[in-house]
């Protein structure tokens, strides 16, 4: 059912707008790249099965959210961008923080959001452009810098946010 879901997400509301179908084709070339591989490790695999089933419920979670806010939106692209920002964020919170806390212990100082920030306001503009001139090509990459940057920020922001508050603790 958890596989169902994923799928009519992507078919219901990700594929009907200009902007996701140009981010699925991305993220499928990236995705098919890998999954095969990981599928026959599964299938042999028992203990690893059960980490990718539990692993997937988050998700479940934070794409029923995002379905929510694209059918609050009215199916628009806007509301695909909104529903694929609150994904993005949510995906790095969740999956991502343990490394961005990783990468914070190595550097020994604060993480930096400066840069990757500026890639999500550039890739905003970008999308908006790809869209207006429905550029397959512009939207494949500002979607995905869109994605990918949001993801980071949201991670680096959390562990920012968890350092904070046990700091203040101490």
């Amino acid at each position: 059912p958890q596989v169902q879901f994923l799928r009519s997400f992507r078919d219901n509301y990700v594929m009907s707008t200009i902007a996701g179908s140009s981010f699925m084709e991305i993220f499928n070339t990236w995705y098919y790249s890998f999954s095969p591989t990981v599928a026959d490790f599964e299938r042999q695999n028992s203990i690893f099965r059960d980490l990718v089933k539990y692993s997937i419920y988050p998700l479940i979670g934070i794409l029923s959210i995002s379905e929510f806010i694209h059918v609050t939106m009215y199916n628009s692209e806007i509301g695909l961008i909104l529903a694929g920002f609150v994904a993005s964020a949510l995906l790095g919170i969740v999956y991502l923080w343990p490394i961005a806390l990783i990468f914070k212990k190595i550097r020994q100082d604060r993480l930096s959001v400066k840069k990757p920030i500026f890639i999500i306001i550039f890739s905003i503009i970008s999308l908006s452009l790809g869209i207006w001139t429905s550029n397959s090509f512009i939207l494949q990459i500002s979607t995905s810098l869109f994605v990918i940057s949001t993801i980071i920020v949201s991670a680096m922001l959390f562990v920012n946010l968890i350092i904070y508050k046990i700091r203040l603790l101490i």
